[in-house]
C-alpha cells in the first residue's frame, strides 16, 4: 500500500526570488522547507547560478541597507532617541555601524549553513547555450518581458534544473515567485509559486505516508499475532456462552447448569481498521466459530402450569446440548509500535459482540 501522489515530486528547486521573498535565511516557511528537507521529506535542489545569485542579491541589499542608514542615521537617533527609555529598545541605539565585508560574509555562512542543515543539493550541468538563445530570440519564457536581457541567469538555472532532472530521471517543483520562470514549460518541472502551499502540501502527503504506513504495520501485527489473539478470543466466547447459557429462564426451558463448553474452528474472517495513530489502532474484527453448549436444565415444552397448586406438571429432567455457528463482531486494540519504535504485537480485546452478549435462544 503507497500513499497517493498528493506531492507530484520529492525534489524542490528553489528560485532566488524565494528567498528574496522570505528576506533570504530569516523566513519562518523558507526555514520549515528546509527542516523537511533534513527529515527526508523531500530534496532541495540549488543550481550553482541560483546559490551565485542569491549570495549576490544578499550582498545588494546589504549594501543598500548600509546607503539608508548612513543617510538617515543621524535622523533616525534623533527622532527615535525616546525609545531608549525603554529597556527592549535602549540596546538598539545608537544604532552600529555597517561592516560590509564582515557582514557579507556573515550572511553568505547563515546561507550555507542553511543549505547544510537541510541537505540541500548544490548542482551544475552542462547547458546548451543554444537552446537558451533560441527561447531568447524566440520570447520564450523566461524571455517574455520588456526586460528579457535580464533574463540570462533565469534562464541557465532552469535549463540547468531541466538538464540534470532529465539526467537524473525525475521530476522537480521549480518554487519561483518570478511569473516568467513559472511559465516555463517543461515535462520535468512543475511549477509552483505559494511556498506556503507547497509546504502544506507535502505535511499532508507525509500524514497521509504516516497513516498508510502504520495501517500496514497493523495489518501485520495481526497476521504475527493471530493465534494468540484467537486463544484469548476463545476463552472469552467461552466465558459469554457460559454467562448467557446460564441465564436462560424461559416458559419452556431452565437451564440449571452447563457442563461442558467446545468452541471450534475460530477465524478472523474479515476485519475494519476504524482508527490509526503511531501508536495503535481501533480495530472491528469479524469473528466466526462452532460451539456447543452441554447442559443440564427442566424442559417445560410439554409440561402443564396449575394455578391452584402453583407448580408445573409433567416437566421433565433434561441433559441435552446447544450447537451451532455464530459470526459476530469484536472489538479490539492493536498495538502496532513500541514506545522504542519496534514493531509491536498485541492485541487487546476490547468488547465482544458489542458487549451485548450471547444470545442463545435460537440453538435451544
Amino acid at each position: 500500500m503507497s500513499a497517493p501522489d498528493i506531492i507530484a515530486a520529492k525534489h524542490v528547486f528553489i528560485d532566488t526570488s524565494v528567498f528574496e521573498s522570505e528576506n533570504f535565511v530569516e523566513g519562518s516557511k523558507i526555514n520549515k522547507l528546509f527542516d523537511l528537507s533534513c527529515q527526508g521529506h523531500i530534496q532541495i535542489l540549488i543550481s550553482r547560478i541560483t546559490f551565485r545569485e542569491v549570495i549576490s542579491c544578499m550582498t545588494k541589499r546589504l549594501l543598500e541597507a548600509k546607503k539608508y542608514m548612513e543617510n538617515n542615521r543621524k535622523e533616525m537617533d534623533k527622532n527615535l532617541r525616546i525609545l531608549r527609555n525603554i529597556e527592549a529598545y535602549k540596546i538598539k541605539f545608537p544604532m552600529s555601524e555597517i561592516k560590509k565585508s564582515e557582514d557579507i560574509e556573515f550572511l553568505v555562512n547563515r546561507f550555507e549553513d542553511l543549505l547544510r542543515r537541510g541537505n540541500a543539493l548544490v548542482f551544475e550541468t552542462p547547458v546548451d547555450y543554444r537552446l537558451v538563445f533560441e527561447k531568447y530570440f524566440g520570447n520564450e519564457p523566461p524571455f517574455n518581458t520588456e526586460n528579457k536581457k535580464h533574463e540570462f541567469p533565469d534562464a541557465f538555472a532552469l535549463a540547468m534544473l531541466e538538464n540534470y532532472c532529465r539526467e537524473m530521471d525525475i521530476k522537480s517543483y521549480a518554487l519561483s515567485q518570478d511569473k516568467d520562470m513559472i511559465a516555463y514549460n517543461s515535462p520535468y518541472l512543475i511549477a509552483e509559486k505559494d511556498l506556503g502551499k507547497l509546504i502544506d502540501k507535502i505535511n499532508r502527503h507525509i500524514q497521509e505516508k504516516t497513516r498508510l504506513e502504520n495501517i500496514a504495520k497493523t495489518d501485520a501485527v495481526i497476521k504475527i499475532a493471530n493465534n494468540q489473539f484467537l486463544q484469548e478470543l476463545e476463552s472469552s466466547i467461552e466465558n459469554a456462552l457460559r454467562e448467557s447459557a446460564s441465564e436462560i429462564n424461559t416458559p419452556f426451558l431452565d437451564v440449571e447448569s452447563v457442563n461442558f463448553i467446545e468452541v471450534k474452528n475460530l477465524a478472523i474472517t474479515d476485519y475494519s481498521i476504524l482508527s490509526v495513530n503511531n501508536r495503535d489502532a481501533q480495530v472491528d474484527f469479524e469473528i466466526s466459530f462452532d460451539f456447543s453448549v452441554e447442559y443440564e436444565g427442566i424442559d417445560y415444552s410439554e409440561a402443564v402450569y396449575d394455578r391452584e397448586d402453583n407448580r408445573w406438571f409433567g416437566e421433565k429432567q433434561i441433559d441435552d446440548t446447544m450447537e451451532g455457528s455464530m459470526t459476530i463482531s469484536t472489538e479490539g486494540v492493536v498495538f502496532h509500535t513500541h514506545a522504542d519504535g519496534s514493531i509491536g504485537n498485541e492485541i487487546m480485546i476490547v468488547a465482544i459482540n458489542n458487549d451485548h452478549g450471547l444470545d442463545l435462544r435460537e440453538y435451544y
